[in-house]
This record gives C-alpha cells, structure tokens and sequence, in this order.
C-alpha cells in the first residue's frame, strides 16, 4: 500500500478538502505564493483542480486500509488490461477501410470514364460488366468494413463493463473502509493548525496558492489523455519555508492509476 494507489474517486478527495473546515483560516501576512503549473505532454492542463493539504493523505489512507474489515477487492488482472488500452483509431484509419477507401476511388473513377463514353461505342459493354464486378467489391470491401468497426466497438464496450463492474466493487470497499476519513482528516486538520486550501488553474495551466510556512502535500488528478480508464495523479509533498514556490507537475513526476 502506497500513496494514492487507492485512485480516490472526486467525492473522496472534496472529503479530504473540507475536513476540519469549522477551524478559523490560518492565513497571514507570512502566507507564501506557491505557483502551481500542470502540463500534460506540453500542453497546458486547464481547469484541474489543485489541493493543499497541511497532512500526508497517504498516511491516513493506508491505516484506514490497514484498519478495514475486508481486505481490497483484487483487479489486478483487469488493470493490466486497462493499462495497455488505447484509444481505437477511427474506422476510416483501419486496414479494412483503406481497402473499401480504394475501391470507392477506383469506382468512382471508372464511373466518370463511362459517362463520358457513347454507350453504343464498340467496348462499353464490357467496360460496363468491370464496373458492376468492382462496385460489387466495393459493397463486399464495405461490409468487412463495418463488420469491423462492430467488433471493435463491442470489443471496447466489453472491457468498459467489465471495469465498471469493478469499479463498484471497489468504490463499495472504498465506503466501508474509509468510514472514518473524515474525522481521522479533521484530527490530522487540527493537529497542524492549517486549513486545506484549494485552486484551479487557469487557461496556461496554472494556479496560484498562498501558504503558510510547513509542510504540505499537493494532491491532482487529471484523466489520462489516451486512455478513458486512467489517470494522472501527483501526491507532491513540499515544505514552505518563507520563500516564493514554483510547483511544475508534468506526466514525469506522475502516477498513474485506474480511474474509477
């Protein structure tokens, strides 16, 4: 057990934010800037939500973990697959419809060729007969095609259920064993005499935070961009100090987990 291998779903981690929020703010004029910059391959991750806390959220989970009545439900196997899925390419990318691509060109071509011939012309009936057997390739190359796309589309949706599935065995396990989140978040709140805070981050990707010296653990969570079953997660621990902090979380310094 570690960090946030648990893949806390959004409502977890609003628990974990609003824990002990009856405390007075801890601000003060000693509060640091924290500049926090999300980017994913580069690009600038906008409108993700960025959360300080004054404890290490691993520590709770894992003795809540430790602590449950059940053991954690086991999907390994399942998120081996999840892993390793990537986004299908479209139905126009696949071998079969590059085959049906190029015999539409090729009777699309011989079509405007016999238009332009006097159907009487010595050698249009037999042009004619090479046009029917290539549009009848044309609808058999059209029928593998979509025959594909069926597959693939009923190939993602069985993976999709099976996760599903799964994912409310887990979030069942989840309810029980982390019952005691929020009052075990409230003493750790309490004991560090700090508020959680929250940001967003704006269209280049970055949130600006004010924090009071100590330690913190900044907690984000973006979906992964190719895969619909994961996503990125950072449990960043840092220590403010009195001096201006530049935070950048980029796939290098993430985790990724199973999204459920």
């Amino acid at each position: 057990m570690s960090g946030l291998h648990h893949s806390l779903t959004t409502t977890w981690l609003t628990r974990l934010a609003l824990a002990g929020g009856s405390l007075l703010c801890a601000c003060s004029d000693r509060d640091v800037p924290v500049d926090v910059h999300v980017t994913v391959d580069t690009e600038p991750a906008r409108g993700v939500e960025v959360l300080a806390l004054p404890y290490d959220p691993r520590i709770i989970l894992d003795s809540l973990e430790a602590a449950a009545p059940a053991p954690r439900p086991d999907f390994s196997g399942l998120e081996a697959e999840l892993r390793i899925f990537r986004r299908p390419p479209i139905a126009e990318e696949g071998p079969e419809a590059v085959a049906w691509g190029a015999t539409r060109d090729s009777v699309e071509r011989l079509a405007d060729s016999l238009r332009a011939v006097d159907r009487r012309s010595p050698g249009y009936a037999a042009a004619y007969q090479g046009f029917r057997r290539l549009y009848t390739r044309l609808v058999e190359r059209a029928a593998v095609r979509d025959a594909a796309r069926r597959e693939l589309t009923a190939d993602v949706r069985s993976l999709a259920l099976r996760a599903g599935y799964a994912a409310d065995s887990l979030r069942r396990w989840e309810s029980e064993a982390f019952a005691g989140l929020d009052s075990a978040a409230a003493l750790a709140v309490a004991a560090s005499g700090r508020e959680p805070v929250t940001a967003t981050t704006d269209a280049e990707g970055r949130a600006a935070m004010e924090l009071a010296g100590g330690a913190w653990w900044l907690v984000v969570r973006l979906p992964h961009p190719e895969n619909i079953f994961l996503e990125h997660v950072w449990t960043v621990p840092m220590t403010i100090s009195g001096f201006p902090i530049r935070v950048p979380l980029t796939t290098v310094n993430a985790e990724t987990h199973w999204r459920h």
